[in-house]
């Protein structure tokens, strides 16, 4: 069970000791408390995916990174709001000497299973999913196809209990299985290189499951064959900061490259996501609306959609009309001449000229736009 194990374990010895003194029925009450408590557990952590991306050959370290901030970082909110996504967390690792690290990360958090299987299966989430593939390495499809010297792939990880003996290649844990809110809090990102000894290793990890559960709110690690990538949730910087886990990481882990970042926060729209920029060595914390699915229109709904936002910008609107309309690169831009009063009520007409963006989806399978930037007014 984690932590949680640790952090429940004094209630649950409090409930036996009650119920032995009020009944006696020790054992009773000893399997009612251990059900109780891998009930909770069970439904605490939300669903995980370590996601660890190479780019392929082709592709020069900059479009590759520019493809991430332009098309990845907008289209994983666009599938998977208000659908089942509840955070997303991407990264650009630095570069490390002797150890091919992935070009691109992501921690992406889902309410829960069924709710990504559903995703996943919806004709928007298989053109998500392919969507990768015009930029990420991929396991060979069909026999003879040729297999890349990295494989793009993700991991789900698993509660990390007292049995596990040692960490696995290609497995990620979660030590401490907590129902974590990552889109509110400070997450940091970071890379150690391996640990030559199993035990000592592992002694680390289980060292941070003892001392930091109540510190940090989350706390995933990733192991690989030479390096440990690890995604960590603290309440804010000044939290992460007075518990020391960074002198505890400065004598037992060895950093791998310019590798321990601190994931910046986007802006909390689609128009955030659309103007965000992050470089090598950075991490992304996307804010959206995770209970409100992306807005997307055909041509024929825009004008409605129009109305409705003029009508809420302009209390004492007169009339509006359709000015031009320049579609470049899959951005449909519109303006309209708002014509309104003085909100004092002298009775002056005022005129804007004011400028909506909508932008062709990357994902739906119909000829469908979504707004990218709020109505701007340019005059």
């Amino acid at each position: 069970m984690g932590g949680i194990w640790a952090i429940n374990f004094t209630f649950k010895a409090k409930v036996l000791n009650s119920c032995k003194d009020r009944k006696g029925n020790i054992m009773k009450n000893i399997l009612v408390a251990l059900l109780f408590l891998g009930a909770f557990t069970a439904e605490a952590a939300p669903y995980y995916r370590f996601w660890r991306g190479f780019k392929k050959p082709e592709l020069t370290t900059k479009d590759f990174n520019k493809a991430i901030e332009d098309v990845f970082v907008e289209a994983t909110v666009e599938n998977g709001a208000g659908k089942g996504l509840v955070a997303y967390i991407p990264g650009l690792p630095n570069k490390a000497e002797d150890i091919a690290l992935p070009d691109e990360v992501a921690l992406i958090v889902y309410e829960s299973k069924e709710k990504y299987d559903a995703l996943k299966a919806t004709s928007m989430g298989k053109a998500y999913t392919n969507l990768h593939w015009d930029y990420f390495t991929r396991a060979p499809q069909t026999e003879g196809d040729p297999v890349p010297e990295n494989i793009s792939k993700s991991a789900v990880p698993i509660p990390f209990t007292r049995e596990i003996a040692r960490l696995e290649n290609g497995v990620a844990y979660d030590l401490f299985n907590s129902d974590a809110d990552w889109k509110s809090g400070a997450v940091k990102l970071r890379f150690f290189k391996r640990n030559s000894s199993e035990t000592l290793e592992l002694e680390s990890i289980r060292q941070i499951q003892k001392d930091y559960a109540e510190k940090a709110d989350a706390y995933l690690v990733l192991a690989d064959t030479e390096y440990l990538m690890i995604y960590e949730l603290w309440k804010n910087e000044v939290s992460y900061d007075e518990s020391g886990i960074q002198a505890f990481y400065e004598e037992n882990f060895k950093p791998l490259g310019d590798n321990q970042i601190e994931a910046k926060k986007s802006g909390d729209s689609i128009t955030g996501l659309q103007d965000l920029s992050f470089e090598q060595g950075e991490a992304v914390n996307a804010q959206f609306d995770s209970k409100k699915e992306v807005a997307h229109f055909s041509e024929f709904e825009i004008e409605a959609a129009v109305e409705v936002q003029i009508k809420d910008l302009y209390p004492t609107l007169i009339e509006y009309e359709f000015d031009t309309a320049i579609e470049k690169a899959g951005v449909l831009t519109k303006t309209y001449i708002v014509k309104y009063e003085d909100e004092q009520g002298v009775p002056v007409i005022h005129e804007d000229l004011v400028e909506f963006k909508f932008e062709k989806s990357r994902l739906h399978p119909e000829q469908l736009y979504l707004q990218t930037h709020d109505a701007e007014v340019i005059r």
